[in-house]
């Protein structure tokens, strides 16, 4: 599918998801799919489950960004001795980019401002210790979400962006299979 020009979500990736949802419905006669991403594939998970909630049984985000705005500004005050800095670099000049620093298009797909459009089995993993995507952002998500849904969040202590990989993949795997959204 097309990511038109990068990889974050936006309403065009979105409709091309779902162009490519419907197609393998048809051929192999599927009727809903579980949708798995870590980092930026666990908030494109999240903002295609809002857009297009009939099509998904449950999702399963590892280390998401669910607010671009904060995630932005968090990017910007990088120092220049973070071993991470280059990457940082290129993901804040991406994202302002992509969304013309606008803060209502940054909106439009964070899942902390549509938390409310998630009505299906949600897990969420993050490091406490991620230094490339702030376990705040999940922390405001599932806060936001607790009660409200089929949803749990696994917060793991220290660590870092891929630390969550396969403790949090695993779990996830296991609420989902728990909440029928796996067969």
């Amino acid at each position: 599918f097309d990511t038109m020009g990068n990889g974050w979500m936006n309403s065009a990736v979105c409709s091309n998801i779902h162009d490519m949802l419907e197609w393998l419905k048809a051929k192999y006669h599927i009727d809903k799919f579980t949708i798995i991403g870590g980092s930026m594939g666990g908030s494109g998970a999240l903002a295609y489950a809002a857009c297009y909630p009939e099509d998904i049984n449950g999702v399963l985000a590892l280390c998401p960004c669910t607010d671009l705005k904060s995630y932005t500004e968090f990017l910007s005050r990088t120092a220049p001795e973070d071993p991470l800095a280059g990457i940082k670099k290129d993901i804040l000049d991406t994202i302002l980019q992509r969304f013309d620093s606008n803060e209502l298009k940054m909106r439009a797909v964070s899942p902390q401002y549509y938390s409310a459009r998630l009505p299906l089995p949600v897990f969420i993993s993050h490091a406490a210790g991620d230094d490339l995507i702030p376990v705040e952002n999940s922390r405001k998500l599932a806060e936001l979400m607790e009660g409200l849904y089929e949803f749990e969040y696994l917060e793991m202590e220290g660590g870092n962006h891929d630390t969550t990989v396969l403790p949090g993949f695993a779990r996830g795997l296991e609420f989902l299979r728990e909440q029928g959204a796996l067969k």
